[in-house]
């Protein structure tokens, strides 16, 4: 399949298994509906990255913004997702 929502769906359905990033399966995982099967496999956890460019000092609407981003993500559950 080329559309992980469908993946995903056919892994919830039992048709198989599907390779997907964590977050997006991870109220399934927290359910139960889905299970992490070949977890020892797994490649490391990659950090998500704010980035921007602005020459200069940062204005405060992109300061304001790198900063709720941080917040939200720091806070995303999903994101750090482990088993």
């Amino acid at each position: 399949m080329n559309n992980a929502d469908v993946a995903i769906a056919a892994a919830t359905a039992g048709r198989g298994i599907t390779r997907v990033l964590s977050y997006m399966i991870a109220p399934q995982l927290a359910s139960g509906e889905l299970e992490l099967v070949l977890d020892p496999f797994t490649p490391p956890v990659v950090p998500v990255h704010v980035v921007h460019k602005e020459p200069g000092l940062t204005a405060a609407r992109i300061r304001t913004v790198v900063d709720f981003l941080i917040e939200r993500l720091r806070k995303e559950p999903s994101l750090n997702y482990r088993g």
